[in-house]
């Protein structure tokens, strides 16, 4: 498989996964280390195969953009922990993504990881806190059982929480990310999901990211390193921002508690499916649900099991797209 990447893209160590289904050329638009974008054709034999492409050095950046219709190329990127995305200027971002229109909408769209990349018994919990509450026997479980945890906050939350905050963040077992200001589903062109309605522009997506990301930092001392949106939708533009921001956005493959409306028995049955790379969403603002309940259960069985249960930044995210 011929695969040419034309004009000038300045990056270095480059782990690449290209899919291809048909045709023989098209434009994809690559994003690079240092935020500069390239645009150029790429030559693909059709012969329906898988082909790897190993670079020397350390992964930094990258994501197709565009796909002709005849042609499916899918490139993807194992980002090491220690490697977050270039974090671009406000203007910058908005003037390069400011006329693009989306394609896509929902939980998994280009640019969102969904597992970890690894054949090991390694599981990452993360718990959003969308607004409201705090479940403290949740989080007091977490570290009595020394299990570590990447959690999601929102302004909202910080607002109503901030000493909580304070204290998650100086725990070693647990790292802060970003859930948006005001735990919108992130579009640019204001689509809703669960009855939210999104954000309405590039610029209102932007804030909706950024503005959350300075507000941890300020609080905790350090900016977060992924997001996710309320309600975990986006479109691809909205995933771009993110990067551009310096975030990977974080998905899931397993929905532990569906928004902590589950009863203990359906957190129990849902967490204990996970499987070694699995990514567990469950919820941290609803204690009086029952997802502290199905933990208590489903955790020691894996941990039983041999898992291990990891923060994101420790590990290689899988991309989902």
């Amino acid at each position: 498989m011929a695969l040419v990447l034309a004009g000038v893209v300045a990056v270095a160590g480059l782990v690449w996964l290209a899919v291809v289904t048909a045709g023989d050329e098209m434009t994809v638009e690559v994003d690079t280390a240092g935020g500069q974008d390239a645009i150029g054709p790429v030559d693909i034999e059709a012969d329906d195969k898988k082909r790897e492409i190993v670079g020397d050095g350390q992964a930094v950046a990258g994501q197709v953009i565009d796909r002709a219709e005849d042609v499916a190329l899918s490139i993807g990127l194992a980002f090491p922990a220690d490697a977050p995305p270039a974090r671009l200027p406000r203007e910058q971002i908005l003037e390069s993504l400011q006329d693009l229109e989306p394609k896509q909408w929902g939980e998994f769209v280009p640019g969102v990881y969904r597992r970890i990349n690894t054949d090991e018994p390694k599981i990452a919990l993360t718990l959003d806190a969308c607004g409201g509450g705090y479940d403290e026997e949740l989080v007091e479980f977490l570290r009595d059982e020394r299990i570590g945890a990447t959690i999601f906050v929102t302004g909202l939350w910080i607002n109503a929480h901030r000493e909580v905050l304070e204290q998650l963040a100086e725990d070693p077992l647990f790292e802060i990310a970003n859930h948006g200001l005001e735990h919108l589903p992130c579009s640019v062109t204001g689509k809703e999901a669960a009855g939210i309605e999104g954000t309405a522009s590039v610029e209102e997506a932007y804030d909706e990211i950024e503005e959350n990301a300075r507000r941890i930092e300020a609080v905790t001392g350090q900016r977060p390193r992924f997001y996710r949106s309320g309600t975990a939708h986006y479109d691809e533009v909205c995933t771009r921002i993110a990067r551009k921001t310096g975030h990977r956005t974080a998905g899931f493959d397993v929905v532990g508690d569906m928004g902590a409306v589950y009863d203990s028995d359906e957190v129990y049955e849902a967490v204990t499916a996970a499987g070694s790379g699995s990514i567990i969403l469950v919820h941290m603002n609803r204690p009086d649900g029952d997802t502290a309940a199905g933990l208590k259960r489903a955790i020691p069985e894996l941990v039983d099991q041999g898992f291990e249960f990891v923060r994101l930044s420790d590990v290689v995210l899988q991309p989902g797209w």
